[in-house]
């Protein structure tokens, strides 16, 4: 409770003290604030720092009772100025579906930063790093809570993935990774696979790489759709310079 009577100081370094305290406590004992998450709410006079370390708290201290509410919070805060703020946003939405049973929430609210992103110029502003962060909080869920509820959004992904031909590294890396790991049950995965396998210009070293994990995984799960076009990738893997190791 003292800490949290802290937190109402009106000097930004204090304030940034007491949540940093809050954090670490969080970390070892992440129930102690469930209950009062709603203080962690992120105001407009909060400066970018503190509004990052708030959304990490609320990525901490959430659970079964308080998900739901986080993520609807947490959804606001995707619309923020700061590029780093909302990113940090975007991941936090997934790590709470990571976290809880309110998965699937997670996975609506992250499908439909995806809508909102890509029905509008993804050249403008901080939209494409935004796509891409929610294509890479998606991807992490799936891994971790392979349900069929949750596998729902891959085609979705799948479609955006191969769509946009500027994705970042590290959004063609999760989606990558996807393909060759819980979607790999999905009837679309090897067709989607086999389409970035002829686009291999278009991937740096390390999202070449990653297909190439990818798509041999993918060969012991599905090796009728997957054989006709894996040696044509793996060659082209090892002509690439870095990638030779694969």
């Amino acid at each position: 409770q003292p800490l949290l009577l802290l937190m109402h100081a009106q000097h930004a370094e204090l304030h940034a003290a007491v949540l940093h305290h809050i954090h670490l406590i969080t970390h070892h004992v992440p129930d102690l604030f469930a209950v009062e998450f709603k203080r962690f709410y992120c105001r407009v006079s909060d400066p970018p720092y503190l509004r990052r370390l708030k959304i990490d708290i609320l990525t901490a201290v959430c659970d079964a009772n308080n998900g739901a509410q986080i993520i609807e919070e947490l959804s606001e805060y995707v619309h923020d100025r700061q590029l780093t703020v909302a990113q940090r946003a975007v991941l936090a939405i997934g790590r709470v579906g990571e976290l809880t049973p309110v998965t699937d929430r997670a996975v609506t609210a992250l499908v439909g930063v995806l809508d909102y992103f890509e029905a509008r110029d993804l050249n403008q502003g901080h939209a494409r790093d935004l796509r891409d962060a929610a294509l890479i909080a998606l991807a992490d869920i799936c891994r971790v809570r392979p349900e069929s509820s949750v596998l729902s959004c891959v085609p979705r992904v799948l479609t955006i993935a191969a769509r946009d031909r500027q994705l970042s590294p590290a959004a063609l890396t999760a989606v990558a990774s996807l393909l060759g790991g819980p979607a790999a049950v999905l009837d679309e995965s090897p067709y989607a696979a086999e389409d970035w396998a002829r686009r291999t210009a278009d991937l740096d070293a390390s999202s070449l790489t990653a297909f190439g994990h990818s798509a041999t995984a993918l060969m012991l799960k599905r090796p009728a759709e997957v054989k006709p076009w894996l040696g044509n990738l793996l060659e082209n893997c090892i002509e690439r310079p870095g990638t030779c190791y694969l």
